[in-house]
This record gives structure tokens, C-alpha cells and sequence, in this order.
């Protein structure tokens, strides 16, 4: 999928009203001081690592792994920035729709993009804003990080923009239905593990084509993978222990 089939019909696109925009950063900074109210003041402990190598970055996209519900709320809490947030189009209605409409939100197929969906994300980071995803495209089961998608890599090419990676480490079983209660009870009592975010330098990358996205995609994901626990590295684990580096 080539950048003319990308941008082929960029005047059927409805760019973000004012309006909404205003009320999404809103109720973005509102979630970010009901967070604060969890990690900042110890209730449930998290360490971030690296927040110094966002000074003064402005588009990028930040890839991070996903292995808990409370993975987003993290991510707001650690990063200093307002971000977007990419998600799936086959998102439980009408939870959907109603993060559409009041969040930050860029919706996507997982599997295979449309060209709209591609057009709203790149022309977002082309406006100079962020944008938070998670590679992987789901969940963890098993809180390894899986393979990735090819996306990511395709975002890059599109963009232009650097990417930063971002290892959160543990938030498994946080929030999951049957196992939730425990695990806040753990966390309050520091029966649990902190949550540890680390933030990686931002890649600036370049890619020659298609038949790269997956390359570029797989380099990124070994960095998140050189942030975690060697047991939680999953299908990175080999490529992560050869070459990659925490900050």
C-alpha cells in the first residue's frame, strides 16, 4: 500500500473539530490527575525510567506492550504529553464509539488497514501530535510480548516521524476480571511487584519501502523487549538478549 493509494482522496477526510479536540485534551488531563491519585501518591506503585529523553520531542509515535487494561492509564500517567491513543475498529460496542467521540482516539483494523483509517493516523502525526500503540495489536494472555504487527512499520514510512519505545513491566493480571481485586489489594499492601515503565531513547527511522515495515517493526519491538524481564520478553526474547539495551 503506497503513499498514493494512502493519500489519493484526502479532501473526503473531515479534519477534527476544534471543539472536539478541546474536549478530548479535557478529559485526557482529567484521567491523567485521577491516575496521578493511583501512582503518584504510592497507592499502587509504578517507577518510570527515561521520561528525560522525551524533553522537547514533538510528533512521534510511542509503541508500548500490552499485556493489562491498565496499560493505558499508565501511559498517560508516565508520559508528559497529551497523546493520542490508536484503537482497534472492532472495539466492543458502544464503548467504541463513545471513546471515538469524547477521547483522543484514532480507530484501526488490526489486520488490515483501511486507507481512511491510515489517512486520519499519518495526517495526525504530520499535524505535529503523538500518537500511543501498541504493536502488538491485542493483549497479552500469557503477559509475553507477542508478535507484532506490521502496522507500526508502516505508520513509520508513512509519518516520517521517530518512535518511541516504551517497556511497561508489571501490570499483569491488574485489571483482568478474575484477578483484579487481589492484585489492588497486593499492590496497596506492597505484597506486589511496582509497576516499572521504561522509557527508551526515540528511533529515528528511515525505511526504503514496503518490504521493510516488518524489519522496522521488529527492531522496534526488540527494544521493548530489552525493557522487560528476560521471562517476559516472549517471541523477542532470542533477538533481545543478542543486541538489545535498556536506557
Amino acid at each position: 500500500m503506497g503513499r498514493e493509494t494512502i493519500f489519493a482522496h484526502q479532501h473526503l477526510l473531515k479534519p477534527e473539530s476544534n471543539k472536539k479536540e478541546r474536549m478530548g485534551r479535557m478529559l485526557y488531563w482529567l484521567a491523567k490527575l485521577i491516575c496521578m491519585g493511583f501512582f503518584s501518591t504510592g497507592l499502587i506503585p509504578i517507577k518510570v525510567i527515561g521520561r528525560e529523553y522525551l524533553k522537547g520531542i514533538r510528533a512521534c509515535i510511542v509503541a508500548a506492550d500490552h499485556v493489562d487494561g491498565i496499560d493505558s492509564p499508565v501511559l498517560i500517567w508516565s508520559l508528559p504529553f497529551t497523546t493520542w491513543f490508536l484503537l482497534r475498529d472492532d472495539f466492543g460496542e458502544p464503548i467504541k464509539s463513545l471513546l471515538v467521540r469524547l477521547l483522543l482516539m484514532v480507530q484501526i483494523n488490526r489486520e488490515n488497514p483501511k486507507p481512511s483509517q491510515l489517512r486520519n493516523a499519518v495526517q495526525l502525526l504530520r499535524s505535529g501530535k503523538r500518537l500511543a500503540m501498541y504493536p502488538e495489536g491485542h493483549r497479552s494472555k500469557l503477559g509475553e510480548l507477542q508478535q507484532a504487527k506490521s502496522g507500526l512499520g508502516l505508520l513509520i514510512r508513512l509519518s516520517g516521524v521517530p518512535v518511541v519505545p516504551v517497556s511497561i513491566s508489571g501490570t499483569f493480571s491488574f485489571l483482568r476480571k478474575e484477578t483484579w481485586k487481589r492484585e489492588i489489594f497486593r499492590a496497596i499492601l506492597r505484597r506486589r511487584p511496582s509497576i516499572v515503565v521504561v522509557i527508551h531513547k526515540p528511533l529515528y527511522l528511515e525505511s526504503a519501502g514496503r518490504e521493510d515495515d516488518e524489519e522496522i517493526t521488529t527492531k522496534i519491538m526488540i527494544q521493548i523487549a530489552s525493557g522487560l524481564r528476560e521471562e517476559d520478553r516472549g517471541f523477542y526474547r532470542e533477538k533481545a538478549d543478542e543486541g538489545g539495551k535498556t536506557p
